[in-house]
């Protein structure tokens, strides 16, 4: 029987994986088909010499060309696994899509809207020059000082100062939407989602405006613009959206009341953690935050303390499961990304008035409201 020892053979990028017969090796024993592989050469570079390769009774010069074979075929190896790995990064967006399709239930009709239709249109009306003389002054008295001032706190939320300003406000849009849509599609609140979608793109800006103006107004004059505060406002949307989601898988046992919770703890974060200089620490009001939400918990434990919530998340399918993480991740990294580390400039109160109205419409009409009915 013929054997050939690999003690001397150490490839350069030998790891340890489980992706089959074309994976790279880490200390372990070659498997049965690449050990034949590698016989054949031996055989077919020096013939059946010994059971072993090794340096008795063969000349130097034997080993050249055996060297060069097998190199060459550790090299194959490599070459496969890269191109394994390359297929399985290129199919990650199909298998995205692929889960969304599955977990979303909202019409297609409204998705090409949202997230192809309003992007193309911002994006045509940057390249356009469309918003020239649109932004909203910061040196204007008050939000009602006279019409155009009124018209260019909606207008400025819609237009953009670069294109990788535009382009930063897009991604965050379309990675909120990507986690927060199939929560809405557990949740069943479709038909609440899409009014809410209205009262953000239409109604939010001013409240934006509004923020902007009584904070960043005392200590500038410059013009404010973008998209972003409009992205926060959804944001704002996640945490109800993702306790109305667990709500549903629970049949009830977790109320939507649940959501000002991480709500409130996001807000104790973001006015404790150092920001840009015009956005200060404010421990008060983290202290206040962080004592509503605990005071909140505990007034819905002592009212409903939920039950059987971790059996019924180790038996939730798949799909659902990463919607939750997925939902839960964008929720916490586009807190801290539009409200917490920002390069300076950004407009932080207009983020978190957007983020705080985003939160209030959904928990004030879809939550409160109905439980005071």
């Amino acid at each position: 029987m013929l054997s050939t020892p690999t003690r001397g053979l150490k490839p350069a990028a030998i790891k340890r994986r489980s992706m089959g017969d074309e994976e790279p090796l880490s200390g372990q024993p070659l498997t049965e088909s690449r050990a034949d592989q590698l016989t054949t050469v031996c055989r077919s570079t020096v013939g059946d010499s010994g059971v072993f390769v090794t340096t008795d009774g063969l000349k130097l010069k034997d080993f050249d060309p055996l060297i060069a074979i097998i190199s060459e075929l550790l090299e194959r190896w490599e070459y496969a696994v890269s191109l394994g790995r390359l297929r399985t990064l290129l199919g990650v967006p199909v298998t995205a899509a692929r889960w969304w399709r599955r977990t979303t239930t909202v019409p297609l009709a409204e998705q090409y809207l949202l997230l192809v239709a309003l992007p193309a249109t911002l994006s045509f009306g940057w390249l356009l020059g469309v918003g020239d003389g649109l932004g909203f002054s910061l040196a204007a008295d008050s939000l009602f000082a006279d019409r155009r001032t009124l018209l260019t706190a909606f207008t400025a939320n819609y237009i953009h100062v670069s294109g990788r300003h535009l382009a930063d406000n897009l991604l965050n849009f379309w990675v909120t939407l990507f986690g927060l849509y199939p929560l809405v599609s557990i949740a069943g609140w479709e038909r609440q989602f899409r009014r809410l979608t209205v009262g953000y793109l239409l109604a939010v800006p001013f409240c934006i405006a509004w923020g902007t103006l009584a904070t960043l107004g005392q200590v500038t004059n410059q013009l404010s613009v973008g998209f972003s505060g409009i992205v926060a406002a959804f944001l704002g949307s996640v945490p109800v959206m993702l306790v109305a989601a667990g709500s549903e898988v629970t049949d009830g046992e977790i109320d939507p009341a649940w959501s000002v919770v991480p709500f409130t703890g996001s807000l104790a974060v973001v006015f404790a953690a150092p920001s840009v200089w015009y956005f200060p620490v404010q421990p008060l009001l983290a202290l206040g935050c962080l004592a509503t939400g605990v005071l909140a918990g505990g007034l819905l434990w002592w009212l409903q303390p939920p039950a059987d919530v971790v059996a019924t998340a180790r038996s939730m399918p798949p799909d659902r499961r990463l919607a939750f993480l997925i939902g839960t991740t964008v929720f916490v990294f586009g807190v801290v990304g539009a409200l917490v580390l920002v390069p300076r400039g950004t407009n932080v109160w207009g983020h978190l008035t957007g983020y705080i109205a985003g939160f209030l419409l959904p928990y004030l009409g879809y939550v409160i409201g109905p439980a005071l009915r």
